[in-house]
């Protein structure tokens, strides 16, 4: 048979014992964990990132259109000593570090903002810009290469283009989707140009209508309503007493008479003889054309020169080559190079002699 008051006086022992057990819970002090608070640089910086991006105009454009360079250059500066960053701009709530490569560090106190960005004039393209700081280091960079260059645009197809610039979440730069040029325009060198069709029906130089040519007049003629035509020389600007030569009667050449002799320089030397003008201080002249007449027993290679001062030289499109024992005029048109005060020829046929019977110089009239 049990024994009913031993019984009884175990089960009030062990009541006891519990209400003291809960009594000393109760009274005894707790410690609490302290909770983790943001330290005040990182919240101060964070808060300024984010003001930036809510109210600066250019850097809520840079987060729209995913510029990371734009970015990462404003987190960058703001972010104080001794921390580490890390930021995405994201078309969801949800994180696309993942998609960038870049793992945050776990065994770091992460301290995070983020805010809901868009255009000014609507929500166009939303994106969620959210800021990462710790200490440490970052446990890995994003590697890209760049594939053009910024602004820079290529046409896709005579109608289409497409634009440089940054359309990811990468720092580098990449190609645009395709843009289709207006209706009644056409894509050239990456720019949308208003349609064109060339014309050269009865042309034979000048423009086509669209920046392309009907075609180029030869040295001696020019352009005039798209045909080519024939330039106007003004009469012969040489004169005797202009005359300069590197020896003999410089004047010979110059007298328009035909049955004078000759100039010659029975001394000449490859690059040293010349015969030419000097049209004074304040005479300078364009020389567009020049003439030249009879030779004797040698033959008179030259080329044509002009200068401002009579020691520095310059050479012009002109090279000159007229056959021994020849009575007949040769005639060679001149490139612009303006007007300057001396002209001569330059001997380069490296003979004992330079002669030559008659020398003209003619302007451009039109």
């Amino acid at each position: 048979m049990v024994n009913k008051k031993g019984y009884l006086k175990t089960i009030e022992a062990v009541v006891a014992i519990l209400i003291i057990l809960g009594f000393i819970y109760v009274i005894t002090p707790k410690q609490h964990l302290p909770k983790e608070t943001t330290p005040q640089s990182v919240e101060s910086a964070e808060e300024f990132v984010i003001n930036q991006a809510l109210y600066n105009s250019t850097y809520r454009n840079c987060i729209v259109i995913n510029d990371r360079a734009c970015i990462d250059a404003l987190v960058k500066k703001n972010t104080p000593l001794g921390y580490n960053y890390q930021f995405e701009m994201c078309d969801t709530s949800t994180s696309c570090l993942q998609k960038l490569n870049i793992i945050l560090p776990i065994d770091k106190s992460i301290y995070s903002k983020n805010v809901f960005i868009s255009q000014e004039q609507g929500v166009i393209n939303p994106k969620v810009f959210r800021i990462y700081m710790w200490e440490g280091k970052v446990e890995s960079v994003i590697s890209c290469t760049d594939e053009c260059s910024i602004g820079s645009k290529q046409c896709t197809s005579n109608i289409s283009y497409k634009t440089c610039g940054n359309y990811d979440s990468d720092t580098c730069l990449e190609w645009s989707t395709v843009t289709n040029c207006p209706s009644d325009q056409t894509c050239i060198n990456g720019q949308c140009v208003t349609s064109c069709t060339p014309s050269c029906k009865g042309k034979s130089c000048g423009d086509d209508g669209c920046g392309g040519s009907c075609g180029i007049c030869q040295s001696d003629y020019k352009c005039s309503n798209g045909q080519c035509v024939a330039k106007s020389y003004g009469s012969d600007v040489t004169s005797t007493s202009y005359a300069i030569s590197s020896g003999g009667t410089a004047l010979y050449a110059f007298d328009n008479n035909l049955q004078t002799p000759e100039w010659y320089d029975s001394t000449a030397v490859f690059g040293r003889a010349y015969i030419g003008q000097n049209f004074g201080a304040g005479n300078t002249k364009n020389i567009r054309k020049v003439r030249l007449i009879r030779t004797w027993s040698y033959t008179f290679n030259a080329k044509l020169q002009f200068s401002d001062n009579g020691n520095n030289w310059e050479d012009t499109n002109v090279n000159v080559r007229i056959p021994s024992a020849t009575n007949q005029w040769y005639e060679y048109p001149v490139s612009d190079y303006s007007a300057h005060r001396y002209w001569r020829f330059l001997d380069i046929g490296n003979n004992i002699y330079m002669q030559i019977g008659e020398i003209e110089m003619m302007e451009l009239v039109s």
